[in-house]
């Protein structure tokens, strides 16, 4: 089980602190993110450039082999209450060598009964301090959908930046939507 880091004030640290956070790690714990990861993107399907109906075609998403692998530099951590998994935040390191000091944080998302309680914070705190305990991890990154206001803000409260937009990045059933990408470097995250 992963420490929870602050998340602010009192009752939002008791909230959160109420939940278990831990690193994903077996068989069990790959179907119960595949399960939320697909939840996400029915339920928020303009907050993901995947799609539901793409992804549970697939017969093992993304970070599925490396949840089962227990993999160092591709993994994720949930946000549990009792046996149920409520949230999730992943991080996946730059495979190319001369980027292998950057990574990824992925598929971020809270199940809406906990928001508000600074769940989606402490994951993301989890996230970053794992992330930047990797040898050699100089920059955390993400990208958003630039009309998830609630999620940029989140962002920005922890030291992310934005350092760019891709206009009409996505399109589906005749709408775009940009996406920005946001940037933390360890310096600023060891000043937080």
């Amino acid at each position: 089980m992963l420490p929870v880091p602050p998340c602010g004030t009192e009752p939002a640290r008791a909230h959160a602190t109420a939940l278990e956070f831990r690193r994903l790690a077996g068989a069990a714990d790959a179907a119960r993110y595949r399960a939320v990861r697909l939840e996400c993107l029915a339920r928020f399907p303009d907050h993901f450039g995947s799609s539901h109906g793409e992804e549970s075609r697939k017969p093992r998403l993304g970070l599925e082999a490396p949840i089962e692998e227990g993999a160092a530099d591709r993994f994720m951590i949930g946000a549990f209450a009792g046996e149920r998994l409520v949230g999730i935040a992943g991080f996946v390191r730059e495979a190319r060598g001369k980027a292998a000091h950057r990574g990824e944080i992925v598929h971020m998302y809270v199940d809406p009964a906990h928001h508000g309680r600074r769940v989606g914070e402490a994951l993301l705190r989890a996230v970053i301090d794992a992330a930047f305990a990797l040898e050699g991890m100089r920059q955390v990154e993400l990208n958003v959908v630039a009309t998830n206001a609630a999620a940029t803000a989140l962002y920005g409260r922890l030291g992310f930046r934005v350092h760019g937009e891709i206009p009409d990045c996505f399109r589906a059933a005749g709408r775009s939507w940009n996406q920005l990408l946001m940037s933390l470097p360890r310096d600023r995250w060891l000043a937080g």
